[in-house]
């Protein structure tokens, strides 16, 4: 979570120039479409648009910082109990003097946001080249991941537990889509490891701009969108 100047953000995407784009947290609430583009390295704001509701005041904003590292304690630590990571947080704000200005969340009408079963998760897969040739391909399963999001920070923590568990594990060449939080996840771990672009993401994500764009309505449209799919057969130094 973000906090600035009385709002809260939560990330909703790296762009592909490195910059994040951080959305109101709002959105649902009070239909808030304000938005915040930083680039995080240094902090600079790229670009800010306005809220339709008024900023919250310093005290609820502590509240809600407590309340946000609540869940990223809980995601870090599944053993220790919500109730105590709930309680280390109200203390928290207790030291700070927070109860004096603001009641404090009552844990029984805010469990949900720590216990919450529907949680969409993201299932996330690693294949292993194990012996392929260029009459069969030979590559199986080695990891299934269910991830909360697909955010960058969320990729670096499940590669850095992967590096921990497999000491052994350098990777010298990787294949993927072109998930952009991902491959960048992948380049602070693996600075030196080379990433190619999975040809079959690379169809699909054609395809579908092609029909967002319209331009297989025709035949002459789809046989440029075939001949656009084998430009990755090319070599580097073609033409």
């Amino acid at each position: 979570m973000l906090c600035r100047a009385g709002y809260n953000y939560v990330l909703k995407r790296t762009n592909k120039d490195g910059s994040d784009l951080w959305r109101c947290t709002n959105k649902d609430s009070s239909k808030c479409n304000a938005t915040l583009k930083v680039k995080p390295n240094p902090f600079i704001i790229l670009h800010e648009t306005s809220h339709n509701h008024p900023p919250r005041g310093e005290a609820d904003m502590e509240i809600d910082r407590e309340m946000y590292l609540c869940t990223e304690t809980l995601q870090k630590n599944i053993n220790k109990p919500v109730t105590q990571i709930y309680g280390d947080a109200v203390q928290n704000l207790i030291n700070k003097g927070i109860d004096l200005l603001n009641p404090l969340p009552q844990f029984d009408n805010i469990k949900k946001n720590f216990t919450n079963s529907e949680m969409n998760r993201k299932v996330y897969t690693i294949h292993a080249d194990i012996g392929s040739n260029q009459e069969y391909a030979n590559v199986v399963p080695v990891l299934y991941a269910l991830l909360p999001d697909k955010t960058r920070a969320t990729y670096e923590i499940l590669f850095q537990m992967i590096k921990s568990q497999v000491k052994e594990w350098q990777p010298t060449e990787i294949s993927m889509d072109f998930e952009v939080t991902a491959i960048l996840a992948i380049k602070d771990l693996f600075p030196e490891v080379k990433i190619l672009g999975c040809y079959f993401h690379f169809n699909r994500c054609l395809w579908r701009k092609a029909k967002q764009l319209g331009v297989v309505k025709s035949k002459l449209g789809v046989i440029h969108v075939k001949l656009c799919t084998q430009l990755a057969h090319l070599p580097q130094t073609f033409g």
